[in-house]
């Protein structure tokens, strides 16, 4: 006979599995409508997390790895970030939503594609030393800002 403990481990191990395969409740689901503390400036404390209708104005423009080598011509480190798209070395993405949980944070869905394969993927972004540092949290990654 086996004991109840490990048969409510293994109900308890199987309802958590169960649980993480399922799709998010229907109030988990962003609407379309950005709250008004999400469109503020991105700096200060952190502000109610929302989903955006597009890349906030202040993750914005070129990006590089290195300062140096913005502007360089297939420079593998370059990064454009627009209010609907983002583009690397050689692959981009259509923004199919945004989201920020704090004023220098965002988490960005893409349906990216490159060389004919297609993708999706989540990016976190978080700018840092005055928008002149833009870290990927998702990569561990840091570009600088390209004059």
């Amino acid at each position: 006979m086996t004991p109840r403990p490990i048969i409510a481990a293994i109900g308890l191990a199987a309802c958590a599995m169960l649980t993480a395969c399922t799709g998010p409740t229907p109030s988990a689901v962003p609407s379309a409508t950005p709250p008004a503390s999400a469109t503020g400036s991105m700096t200060g404390s952190p502000t109610t997390a929302g989903p955006l209708t597009a890349i906030p104005a202040a993750f914005l423009g070129k990006w590089n790895f290195v300062r140096a080598d913005c502007g360089k011509p297939g420079s593998e480190g370059q990064l454009t970030v627009e209010a609907r798209r983002v583009s690397f070395y050689e692959s981009s993405g259509e923004v199919t939503s945004v989201s920020q949980g704090a004023r220098n944070v965002i988490t960005v869905e893409l349906a990216m594609s490159s060389e004919g394969d297609t993708w999706t993927d989540t990016l976190r972004f978080q700018l840092t030393d005055g928008g002149r540092r833009l870290t990927s949290l998702s990569t561990n990654t840091v570009r600088y800002r390209c004059p």
